[in-house]
């Protein structure tokens, strides 16, 4: 989630299953990261436990557009694709 100078990436498991040829690229994160794009573009610090109020302000943000958008497991209510069941991951070269 990118929201102004910040970027909170959340804790995932490395190489998540279902996610294709591009999921070898996910490192695993076991808290989460926030990192000021202002001050440190590259992300080298984590900023999280000096900076709770930003982490839970953009965990909100992240609530409420899995319930607009949906996500893996969530079908969301704005949502335009819709059949009615949760979206998976799917290997590359396979179709809804």
């Amino acid at each position: 989630m990118r929201s102004d100078d910040w970027k909170l990436v959340l804790p995932r498991p490395a190489n998540p299953p279902g996610t294709g040829w591009w999921g070898r690229m996910n490192e695993e994160g076991k808290e989460p990261q926030l990192d000021n794009l202002r001050t440190d573009p590259a992300g080298t610090t984590n900023v999280a436990e000096e900076l709770p109020e930003v982490v839970a302000e953009l965990q909100e943000k992240i609530k409420d557009a899995r319930v607009e958008l949906g996500d893996r497991d969530v079908v969301g209510k704005g949502v335009r694709d819709f059949d009615n069941k949760p979206r998976k991951l799917e290997a590359m070269g396979q179709h809804r």
